[in-house]
């Protein structure tokens, strides 16, 4: 599988709407580390993954995508994926079909992307349920499917906005830990959104606290 030496870099970034939310953000996500961001509902933690991504423009800032700015490029050109807090998996679906879904809306070709998604699956270690459908599979296997559904188009970066969120704490942190040594594997920065101190410290290469 192909290997990333992505960066992610936050230069004097403001996030907001018609007033800053937060104070000028500086940081540098080097390939396969992830900041953990930590804080309550409000405080800005989803605004800054809408910002980052492109879905809301920043107020300032610039946002560096190894050493390219891409602050003004469109969403589906910057190569960032985001995982959302519900999986949002296609329920009539199998895994496989779910993770191909979005290569196929592309016109990548149907064995190709099929072939993608399986190679992926393997890799997060459900190829011997492919054919399933998702909700014969549990909430700790959907997080996998929609990791892998994330990387099927080679994202240069990824983004999680409190993906576990409705898992119990042993499952949620034991398995963000094993999307934190899979990311480092691919040499992918992360940014890891969530409200649960003991979530973060286990993700975190960087730890970012807002309040």
């Amino acid at each position: 599988m192909t290997m990333s030496t992505s960066s992610l870099a936050l230069k004097e970034l403001v996030i907001g709407y018609s007033h800053p939310l937060l104070e000028p953000l500086s940081i540098d996500i080097r390939a396969g580390e992830t900041l953990a961001v930590l804080g309550p509902s409000g405080c800005g933690k989803s605004t800054l993954l809408a910002t980052i991504v492109g879905m809301t423009p920043a107020l300032s800032g610039s946002i560096f995508l190894n050493d390219r700015d891409v602050s003004s490029v469109p969403i589906h050109q910057r190569g960032i994926g985001l995982v959302f807090q519900e999986p949002l998996l296609f329920s009539h679906l199998s895994l496989i079909d779910n993770i191909a879904y979005g290569l196929r809306a592309a016109h990548v070709d149907r064995e190709v992307a099929r072939s993608k998604a399986e190679e992926l699956l393997h890799w997060v270690g459900l190829n011997s349920i492919k054919h399933q459908k998702t909700w014969e599979i549990s909430g700790g296997q959907a997080g996998r499917v929609a990791l892998a559904r994330a990387l099927a188009p080679n994202p240069q970066a990824l983004l999680f906005d409190e993906p576990y969120s409705a898992l119990d704490t042993e499952i949620r942190i034991r398995l963000s830990q094993e999307v934190r040594d899979l990311l480092r594997q691919r040499n992918i920065p992360a940014i890891h959104v969530t409200h649960d101190r003991f979530e973060a410290e286990s993700v975190a290469d960087q730890l970012l606290v807002l309040t």
